[in-house]
């Protein structure tokens, strides 16, 4: 995409501006004329009253006076017109400046002539066309002066006698004091149409700051808005300065709440003086200096998913959001959260006395479970061979002990010999115990190398609805019609019954299940959430991940392996199974499983 050149921007912003900076200086002006008019009035009403001789004949005084009058109606007139006009401010600058110069013409007419008083006026004019209209302002107005004093001077050249001696000599006067009041002006023209134009490339320019600034500051809050990392500015006594969404909505908190505070509000274990010598003192295993002098540490902390709107999707940055709210979503959930930190100190370079400090905030936490699930895979994949090669020479002796244990049974019996109660208990814990460690092993031959599915589309709704039936009151549910999915609906079902049960032993009287769509692996599928109210996982709990490990059990009599065979299971077929806490206790697991093609 093409940029748009700055100084065309700024021309733009200068063009969009222009029309409201004429519109207040034509307002000013106007203003300016309407006091300058009755002023002079004035002055020169109280001149002629007050001088012995009056400066100008009676009979003239109304006409000068009407003049006057007439200039400041005609003020007020433009003004009137200024408010109700919204373009075309140049060519209502350049009739004013017109009406303006005959008016001072006509007066220069009524006292004297060119020997008027009244010649400064023109003066006057030429300063305000150079403000309103730069140098073409100013002249025009000399030129409306140049005609304004030729007809002065011819005016005043017809009424010479040229019978008397003297008529040379005063035409040449007139003609030299004309030459010289126009040069007067356009001096003057010349001096303010410079400095109008020095005005102009000023304004011009600091339009092109304004706009360079605009854009700077634009780019700036995009990219702080938009970058998905969180950051954190700091002066260098490590107050906070700024802080953009992305930090916000990691820490769960908002910049009003945290702006000039501290930053061991946030992060207690920083020091107080934030230097480079008290935080290399702190560098262990868990505060790391990097080689470019930057200082990292990991953050975790518990984050509250509270319940969504309807119709709105939720946080993205959860593996396993992106979901649409329904009457039975969750009423919140508890998920661990890990940033990634990073502190970094920052030394402008227009102001190097103006140091401070970055913090940039990552969210790994969805990277730590991805990395922790390959790890477990890769270690499962190495261990899986040797394990079913273990597990099928245990199954062999097993068969052996128990065949053993049960021709022994029946050979007491066929001989009659008396039983004893000792024997008799052994007998029945060894069978017991080794019927156990067969159904271990299978469980894990079946975790190692799970079925392949028979996948094929059918309805979700009504699987929970059989489920539903034959445990009354348990299994709460409003799921849709449309939840059709793609997967094998014996596995399915096989994961749904352990899941159920494992929430019935935690003590929950119902579990709860909701459906809503979800893209997953650039792929459309339903997440299935199953909600209990059992007695969820303790606050010391830190890893969820461990309930999905081989063997990890808090069962007396748990194996350890319903769980992993479940996302095994899961997995097999495209989707996934996750874990998190729920508010107010409970667990939720979040089931994907691909959507049919017709849900």
């Amino acid at each position: 995409m093409a940029e748009t050149p700055l100084p065309q921007q700024a021309q733009g912003i200068h063009s969009a501006n222009h029309s409201s900076l004429t519109r207040q200086r034509l307002t000013w002006l106007l203003l300016v004329r309407v006091i300058l008019s009755v002023g002079i009035g004035l002055v020169f009403v109280f001149l002629q009253a007050t001088r012995l001789h009056p400066l100008y004949p009676e009979e003239s005084l109304p006409t000068i006076i009407s003049v006057f009058v007439g200039i400041y109606i005609f003020n007020l007139i433009f003004i009137f017109t200024l408010g109700r006009i919204k373009k075309h401010y140049d060519l209502f600058s350049y009739f004013q400046l017109f009406t303006d110069c005959v008016g001072s013409g006509t007066l220069m007419f009524l006292t004297g002539g060119m020997e008027s008083p009244l010649i400064f006026l023109f003066a006057i004019h030429v300063l305000m066309g150079a403000v309103s209209l730069y140098r073409q302002g100013a002249w025009f107005v000399v030129i409306l002066a140049m005609g304004t004093f030729a007809l002065l001077c011819s005016h005043e050249i017809s009424n010479i006698d040229f019978q008397r001696g003297t008529s040379l000599r005063s035409v040449r006067y007139i003609l030299t004091n004309g030459l010289y009041q126009l040069g007067l002006l356009s001096f003057i023209a010349v001096l303010t149409a410079y400095l109008s134009e020095q005005t102009r490339v000023a304004q011009l320019r600091l339009s092109f700051a304004n706009a360079d600034m605009k854009t700077l500051r634009l780019l700036n809050e995009h990219l702080l808005l938009s970058v998905h990392n969180g950051i954190i500015y700091l002066n260098a006594t490590g107050k906070i300065l700024m802080i953009n969404q992305a930090a916000e909505d990691f820490l769960g908190t908002t910049s009003q709440n945290l702006i000039r505070e501290s930053i061991q509000v946030l992060f207690p274990h920083l020091p107080h003086d934030l230097n480079h010598v008290n935080l290399k003192s702190m560098v262990d295993e868990q505060f790391i200096l990097t080689d470019t002098g930057v200082y990292t540490w990991e953050y975790s902390f518990l984050k509250n998913h509270e319940e969504p709107k309807e119709h709105q999707e939720v946080d993205e940055r959860s593996e396993f959001s992106q979901t649409l709210s329904s009457p039975l979503a969750p009423s919140g959930a508890f998920d661990r959260t890990l940033l990634d930190c990073s502190l970094s100190e920052v030394s402008p370079s227009y102001e190097p006395s103006h140091r401070g400090w970055l913090i940039i905030l990552q969210d790994v936490s969805v990277k730590r479970r991805l990395e922790l699930k390959m790890a477990n895979r890769e270690r499962l994949a190495s261990l899986g061979e040797m394990a079913a090669q273990i597990a099928h020479e245990v199954r062999n002796p097993l068969a052996g002990m128990v065949s053993s244990i049960e021709l022994l049974n029946q050979r007491r019996a066929t001989a009659a010999i008396q039983s004893d109660q000792l024997e008799d208990r052994l007998l029945t814990i060894i069978s017991r115990e080794a019927q156990r460690i067969n159904q271990l092993t299978e469980s894990f031959l079946r975790f190692s190398r799970p079925p392949k599915p028979n996948l094929s589309e059918f309805s979700f709704h009504s699987l929970v609805n059989d489920i539903a039936l034959i445990q009354a009151d348990k299994v709460v549910h409003q799921l849709p019609d449309d939840v059709f999915v793609y997967a094998d609906s014996d596995q399915v079902r096989q994961i749904l019954w352990n899941l159920f049960n494992n929430a019935w032993e935690a003590g929950s009287e119902q579990v709860e299940i909701s459906a809503y769509p979800l893209e997953h692996n650039h792929a459309h599928c339903w997440q299935i959430h199953i909600a209990d109210h059992g007695h969820g996982f303790p606050d010391t709990f830190d890893d969820l991940e461990l309930i999905f490990q081989p063997f990890y059990s808090n069962k007396e009599q748990g194996t350890g392996l319903g769980l992993p065979l479940c996302r095994a299971l899961a997995e097999q077929q495209g989707g996934s199974l996750d874990v998190s806490r729920r508010l107010g206790g409970g667990a939720i697991f979040m089931l994907v499983l691909p959507r049919a093609d017709y849900s």
